[in-house]
C-alpha cells in the first residue's frame, strides 16, 4: 500500500514536470493573452496613440484594437527608471511600447521579456560602457537606455530616417532572437532562417557599397557592421519606405519578408504566414 502510494506520488511529480516543460509556457502565454484582453488600454492611453503615433493613426479599426492589446501585452513586465531628473509619464510608457509594437506588428505577439528595464534620460547621456555620449543603447543584461528628447524627435520628424526608438528596438529583438534567451521564442527564431541568411548575404554586399559610395541612400553609420545595418535599415524602412523601395529594392524587400509588413504599401499591409508564402 505504502509502495503503491510512493509510485503514485513519483508519477504525479514526473507528470507535472513533463507538462510544465512541454505546455507550461504556453499556458502562461494563454494567461497573459486573457489578461491583456480584459485589461485593455484606458481612454487616456488610447488618446496618446491617436494624437501622437502616425503609424497607429493609419490602421484600420480592427488593427488599432490589435495594436492597443499588443502595447498592453508588451508593457506587462516593463520597469521604467528616470535618470537625470526625469519624471516618467504615461505618455513615455505608451510611446515606447508603441514603438516596439510598430516594429513587430507583422510578427507573432512577443513581450521581449529579457529586456525588462528602460532607463530614460532627458537628453544625451554619458555611457559608462563606451565612455561616449549616447542617445540610446541596448545592454545585454536586459536594459534599454533612451534619451527622451531624441526619442520624441524620431516621431515628431517622421521622414528624416532618424528614429532612435526603432533603432534600439531593432537591436533588442535581434539580440534576443540571436541568443534565444527570451521565453517568447521557445526555441524558434522570430525570423525565418532563410530570410536571415539572405539578409546577411545582401547586407555584407550593401555595407561595402555604403563604404564606397558617399551618396548612398543609407547613412554612413549603417556600414559599421551587420547589426548597425539592420538597425539603420529599420529606421529608413518606416521613415522613408517609398524611397527605400526604389533606391535599395533588394534590401527593402528582405526587410518586408523579415518583418512581415510593407510600409510603402499605401493601404498598409502586414502579412500572415500564409499571405507571406504567397508573396514569395
Amino acid at each position: 500500500m505504502v509502495l503503491a502510494a510512493f509510485f503514485i506520488i513519483i508519477f504525479l511529480i514526473t507528470t507535472f514536470i513533463f507538462l510544465y516543460e512541454t505546455i507550461g509556457r504556453k499556458v502562461l502565454s494563454l494567461g497573459e493573452w486573457i489578461l491583456t484582453n480584459f485589461m485593455k488600454l484606458n481612454p487616456i492611453q488610447i488618446h496618446i496613440l491617436e494624437y501622437n503615433f502616425r503609424y497607429y493613426q493609419k490602421l484600420s479599426p480592427n488593427n488599432k484594437l490589435k495594436f492597443q492589446r499588443r502595447v498592453k501585452f508588451f508593457l506587462l513586465n516593463k520597469k521604467f527608471y528616470p535618470q537625470g531628473g526625469m519624471n516618467i509619464t504615461e505618455e513615455m510608457k505608451i510611446m515606447i511600447g508603441a514603438c516596439f509594437v510598430q516594429l513587430t506588428f507583422g510578427l507573432r505577439p512577443i513581450k521581449l521579456r529579457h529586456f525588462s528595464r528602460f532607463y530614460i534620460y532627458p537628453t544625451r547621456y554619458y555611457s559608462k560602457i563606451t565612455n561616449l555620449q549616447h542617445v540610446g543603447e541596448v545592454q545585454t543584461d536586459g536594459a534599454i537606455v533612451l534619451s527622451w528628447q531624441h526619442f520624441q524627435q524620431g516621431y515628431e520628424i517622421p521622414d528624416d530616417g532618424f528614429n532612435v526608438g526603432l533603432h534600439e528596438m531593432a537591436h533588442a529583438i535581434k539580440l534576443a532572437d540571436m541568443y534565444d534567451d527570451d521565453d517568447d521564442f521557445e526555441g524558434n527564431s522570430l525570423f525565418d532562417y532563410k530570410d536571415l541568411v539572405r539578409f546577411f548575404k545582401i547586407g555584407k554586399t550593401e555595407i561595402n557599397e555604403i563604404k564606397k559610395d558617399k551618396t548612398h541612400f543609407l547613412r554612413k553609420y549603417a556600414s559599421t557592421n551587420i547589426e548597425e545595418l539592420f538597425a539603420v535599415s529599420v529606421e529608413y524602412f518606416f521613415e522613408k519606405p517609398e524611397e527605400f523601395r526604389i533606391e535599395v529594392p533588394h534590401l527593402y524587400q528582405i526587410l518586408v519578408r523579415l518583418l512581415k509588413q510593407d510600409p510603402a504599401n499605401t493601404h498598409f499591409t502586414t502579412f500572415t504566414e500564409r499571405e507571406r508564402k504567397k508573396s514569395t
